[in-house]
């Protein structure tokens, strides 16, 4: 589906990212044209430095996603992936009649992009489908036998074994990352649900960070914008490590009623964001519709999704404060166009009569 290099067109990315760093990507997004994405996501950094924009897709469990996958085996940008683990695993997910593909239905691909170079294997990121048996977890297991080394997967069960038993109640997991290009070991967890803070979790899992710096920073983000994390991340390379990342989404439920403006505001007064890329965010907190060239896609929805306040401790230091990186999350997807909309309004409004 070709329609994320129009969506590039009449956003203002302001300081976010230059002029050829879209144009890299947007014919990266065009050489993958074939493959049936559901969503595309660029990641921007919000400190003063520049060091690339990230990348990510979204593929479903639905037939057209697994027909192009089909075509797009034989095309030139998977050529990289053929005897990895990641194209293991894309196979196996994508197989017909596949368990784990019913149980893990959202796919994520991300591009790290380092210095602007696309790395050539990208991270995968599962969902698991929300169930209350245990296949959607053992569809995980199934993920980790594929995307890691026997040693690497039978340490990984243990670890998620360990977390599902220290998750407060309402709480689970939402995404398992597997990011080649970073480690061949690494592996992320992401937990959402939290109805109360997520301090605990912190405790359970032996986390070795800075918690005292958690506590101040969420009660800080609340007092000022009402906000909780959406997901809080746990990156593991054999053992859990110190970084956090902490999700404030601002689509769907969770989006706040200024749609996320004090929250940018929070970031840019700690020094986290520059004035200009703040700036060029709260231009994006609103959904623009616009209507493509490929007539395949009734229009064209984009938004800022969510931020995200990294911590980055120094190994094994308990008391030192963390460093801080802040990154912010812009997507689009296939949508109603204006006119759907309004007949759905008008239907709407006459039932109410």
């Amino acid at each position: 589906m070709q329609f994320f290099g129009d969506a590039l067109v009449g956003d203002d990315f302001g300081g976010l990212v230059d002029e050829n760093e879209l144009d890299s990507i947007s014919r990266f997004a065009d050489s993958i044209s074939s493959l049936a994405v559901r969503a595309h996501v660029l990641e921007f950094r919000l400190g003063p430095e520049f060091s690339g924009v990230d990348y990510q897709v979204c593929l479903m469990d639905e037939e057209k996603t697994l027909n192009s996958i089909r075509q797009y085996r034989r095309e030139e940008p998977f050529r990289d992936l053929h005897g990895s683990r990641v194209w293991k695993f894309f196979e196996k997910w994508a197989e017909g009649g596949s368990s784990m593909r019913r149980h893990l239905p959202m796919l994520w691909l991300e591009y790290d992009r380092p210095n602007g170079v696309m790395s050539s294997v990208p991270g995968v990121f599962v969902s698991p489908k929300m169930s209350d048996d245990g296949e959607p977890i053992n569809a995980l297991c199934q993920a980790l036998e594929v995307l890691y080394s026997r040693d690497d997967a039978a340490l990984k069960r243990k670890i998620i074994s360990h977390v599902i038993s220290a998750l407060p109640m309402g709480a689970r997991i939402k995404h398992l990352g597997a990011m080649p290009s970073r480690h061949a070991n690494f592996m992320r967890l992401a937990i959402e649900g939290f109805v109360d803070s997520p301090l605990s979790l912190l405790s359970n899992l032996d986390w070795r960070g800075n918690c005292d710096f958690v506590a101040r920073l969420l009660a800080r983000v609340q007092e000022r914008t009402g906000m909780v994390p959406t997901l809080v991340d746990f990156d593991y390379r054999g053992e859990i490590e110190d970084n956090l990342g902490l999700e404030f989404f601002l689509v769907g439920d969770q989006v706040p009623d200024d749609k996320g403006r004090a929250l940018i505001a929070f970031l840019q007064e700690q020094g986290w964001c520059t004035p200009r890329k703040a700036k060029a965010l709260n231009s994006l907190l609103e959904w623009r519709i616009t209507a493509p060239k490929d007539r395949s896609v009734t229009a064209l929805w984009s938004k800022l999704y969510h931020v995200k306040i990294v911590l980055k401790q120094t190994r094994g230091d308990f008391i030192a404060l963390p460093d801080v990186e802040c990154k912010a999350y812009w997507g689009v997807c296939a949508g109603p166009g204006p006119r759907m909309i309004s007949g759905l309004q008008a239907a709407m409004s006459g039932r109410k009569r």
